[in-house]
């Protein structure tokens, strides 16, 4: 209880949930215990880049694309998960 994402009612949300962001950019923080980073990406070119976070005990980020077909614009760059799996795409 009192962790970012977590409510009484839905135990799972986002800690943190961008919808339609053009440019974003999430770097150089620690995600512990904690809902998934939830992109969902709209209309446009987005860029969205997460990289050189720690996520200890929290799920990886999750990238929709809502419109656009083909591959997701989304960068997933040098993040450590607890199991010390780093991934890079």
């Amino acid at each position: 209880s009192g962790k970012a994402g977590e409510t009484e009612t839905t135990p799972v949300q986002p800690s943190v949930y961008l919808h339609g962001a053009q440019v974003a950019t999430i770097e150089d923080s620690v995600f512990e215990d904690s809902g998934p980073i939830t992109v969902e990406h709209t209309v446009g070119e987005p860029i969205t880049v997460v990289r050189r976070n720690q996520f200890l005990r929290t799920p990886a980020p999750q990238v929709v694309e809502l419109v656009a077909v083909g591959a997701s614009t989304a960068r997933l760059e040098s993040n450590t998960f607890s199991g010390g799996n780093k991934d890079d795409h």
